[in-house]
């Protein structure tokens, strides 16, 4: 499948990835149209299929300012906490404090119902560090 030049983004990353640790196995899994639009059915379709099929990390190289199904995907990052699959998101390149809630970038690492997900990590400028409260520095990376 030929897939559209405006997805490529997650290609960048994977090649991060790959130049770190060329052993490592890659799944790619689209859940982006070709205009770059996430649906939020299609994104917890995704994170299914690629626990499902063995993915022990799973890059979410997106962002979107709106959820219309966010209990979907919820429910999509519960089941692989359960299977102990890590889930990693951009923080975005817009430069905003993506801790408040006015500029929540969804998935977010909240549920519906005011809970946390314990398998996710934002990376991008600064991140919080879960573990030990402080905010650190990342490698930054624009489209």
């Amino acid at each position: 499948m030929k897939l559209s030049t405006n997805l490529s983004h997650g290609t960048h990353v994977a090649g991060i990835i790959a130049g770190i640790d060329s052993s490592v196995l890659m799944m790619p899994v689209v859940a982006s149209t070709a205009a770059g639009d996430e649906r939020d059915k299609d994104v917890a379709n995704a994170i299914h299929y690629a626990v499902d099929n063995g993915a022990k990390i799973i890059n979410i190289s997106f962002s979107k300012l709106f959820s219309s199904n966010k209990q979907a995907v919820d429910e999509a990052v519960r089941y692989a906490e359960k299977k102990n699959v890590l889930i990693v998101r951009c923080a975005g390149n817009d430069g905003v404090n993506i801790d408040s809630a006015a500029n929540y970038h969804y998935p977010t690492v909240i549920y519906t119902n005011g809970g946390r997900a314990t398998n996710f990590i934002t990376v991008g400028g600064i991140g919080h560090c879960l573990t030990t409260g402080l905010h650190i520095r990342m490698a930054t990376m624009a489209n």
